[in-house]
């Protein structure tokens, strides 16, 4: 996924408003999330996350923080 993407995804995690959708990489993006049923028409807001949304969003949140380590050649 792009950062614009994994963006996308995280806005409809936490907030409860659209996402800015008028730019064409958006619509593209919201497009593939609804065949990749990560999103979903909503009953509030135009789209909502679903379950699996969720889930990749979880997933997001585990992934550890890089580290860095000095090693003698």
């Amino acid at each position: 996924m792009t950062p614009l993407e994994i963006q996308i995804m995280l806005h409809y995690y936490y907030s409860p408003n659209d996402y800015n959708l008028q730019p064409p990489a958006v619509q593209e993006a919201v497009a593939r999330f609804l065949d990749k049923d990560l999103l979903r028409l909503g009953s509030i807001t135009l789209y909502e996350i679903t379950e699996r949304g969720m889930a990749y969003v979880e997933m997001l949140k585990k992934v550890p923080l890089p580290i860095c380590k000095w090693v003698a050649p």
